[in-house]
């Protein structure tokens, strides 16, 4: 039900920038960003129970092509961009009922997205924006184990989304940095341990980003 309501509210944000907006003054750019993430406490159910993974903060990456669209608007301005990135974090522990152990192993995701973003202009060098992406990911649990034992080595893909906010600082007429934060969802996912068991596990993350934005 939570999945289902924010990607409810994902659809309306993302229909409700395009509404307002027209192709008028319309203009290309091509961005990259970095930054870390903050991978939420991943919960997994297998057929003998509830266990949890927990992650070192971990890295990000992203390229992103779009276009500004209707200067003029009274209801402000806006982008509409594509958005290719790629996250990554480490292991840390695996926690049971009986206690938590010490895991290896790394969890990765690579993500293509459409982001509909709101820019609130006013007289300042920082323009405030707000935005929704919806797209696909690929998430791979890569050599997980625990207290040396092999536990997962699988990959699955879903339905993702994200919610985004931040802050752009126009250094000039074509060169613009952001800094901006990103929290990111999958749709539930389905993993395979190594005994040959399904688990059905989830995905959420916290970005904070620094970026760079050309325009053309």
């Amino acid at each position: 039900m939570k999945n289902c309501l924010s990607v409810l509210v994902l659809i309306a944000l993302l229909v409700m920038p395009g509404v307002a907006m027209s192709a008028q003054d319309s203009g290309p750019y091509f961005g990259i960003q970095g930054g870390g993430v903050l991978l939420d406490d991943i919960e997994n159910k297998d057929n003998e129970g509830t266990y949890n993974y927990s992650f070192d903060p971990g890295y990000y990456g992203a390229v992103v092509i779009g276009a500004h669209l209707d200067k003029h608007s009274s209801l402000g301005e806006g982008r509409l961009e594509v958005e290719v990135a790629y996250r990554a974090n480490d292991l840390d522990e695996m926690d049971f009922e009986e206690g938590s152990e010490a895991a290896g192993g790394e969890m990765t995701v690579m993500s293509a997205m459409f982001n509909s973003i709101a820019e609130y202009r006013g007289r300042y060098i920082w323009v405030p924006y707000l935005g929704a992406g919806a797209g696909w990911a690929m998430v791979d649990l890569k050599d997980a184990t625990v207290g040396g034992q092999a536990v997962a080595d699988a990959d699955d893909n879903a339905f993702c989304y994200q919610f985004m906010t931040g802050f752009v600082a126009e250094v000039s007429s074509a060169v613009n940095f952001d800094l901006g934060y990103r929290y990111m969802r999958t749709l539930d996912l389905e993993f395979e341990d190594v005994q040959g068991r399904s688990v059905d596990s989830e995905y959420s993350s916290h970005t904070v980003s620094l970026g760079l934005r050309i325009d053309f």
